[in-house]
C-alpha cells in the first residue's frame, strides 16, 4: 500500500510520463490491475501524443480487448510508423485476426527495422508459415536461432518451421544441440 500511495503523490504532483508509469506499475503490484488500465487511460486522454503510455495500454490490452489493442497500436504507428515494437505487435495481433496480407506487410516492416529481435523474427517467420512459404521462414528464423535464445516457444516454432519445409534431419539435429546445450548449461 505505501508504494501505491508514494507513486500517487509524485504522480499527483507531476503528472508525466515516468510518474504514470511508476504508479502504473505500482498498481499492477499490490494485484490492482484495474486501477491501472483506469489510470493510464486517462493519463492518455489528456496526453494523446505519448507514444510510450499508449504502447504500454495497448499491451495490456492484448488478452483482455484485443480489438481495441490492435487500434491503439493503429494509433501508435500513426505517431511512429518505423517503431519495430508497434509493428511487431499489431502484425501478431492481426495474425491472430486471420489478416495474414496486412499482418505480413507490418511483420517485414519490423523485421527491416529490427532484424536480430527474436520476438520480430519469430512473428515474421510464423507469418511465413501460415502463408506456406516454410522455406522463407527458415531462412528468417536463421537470423538468431545462431544466437543465444533462451524463448522456448520460439525454438520450437523455429523447429516445426524446419519440419513443415521437409527439414527433418536439420530439426532432429538442432533439438539435439539444445539438449545438449542444457545439459552442459546444469
Amino acid at each position: 500500500k505505501g508504494a501505491v500511495d508514494d507513486a500517487k503523490a509524485a504522480y499527483d504532483d507531476n503528472p508525466s510520463t515516468k510518474s504514470v508509469f511508476l504508479l502504473a506499475q505500482a498498481y499492477d503490484l499490490s494485484g490492482q490491475e484495474g486501477e491501472s488500465v483506469s489510470l493510464l487511460s486517462s493519463y492518455l486522454e489528456n496526453n494523446p501524443n505519448d507514444l510510450r503510455v499508449m504502447m504500454l495500454l495497448a499491451e495490456k490490452r492484448i488478452e483482455s480487448d484485443k480489438n481495441t489493442a490492435i487500434t491503439m497500436y493503429q494509433d501508435a504507428l500513426k505517431l511512429d510508423e518505423n517503431n519495430s515494437v508497434v509493428l511487431n505487435n499489431l502484425a501478431y495481433l492481426l495474425t491472430q485476426e486471420g489478416q495474414l496480407d496486412e499482418a505480413a506487410g507490418l511483420a517485414k516492416r519490423a523485421f527491416d527495422l529490427n532484424p536480430n529481435s527474436p520476438a520480430v523474427v519469430d512473428t515474421y517467420a510464423q507469418i511465413q508459415v501460415k502463408q506456406g512459404n516454410t522455406e522463407d521462414a527458415v531462412e528468417t528464423y536463421s537470423r538468431v536461432m545462431n544466437q543465444e535464445v533462451n524463448n522456448e516457444e520460439i525454438f520450437l516454432n523455429y523447429v516445426e518451421a524446419l519440419l513443415l519445409n521437409g527439414s527433418k534431419e536439420i530439426a532432429k539435429r538442432r533439438i539435439n544441440e539444445r539438449s545438449l546445450e542444457q545439459e552442459e548449461s546444469k
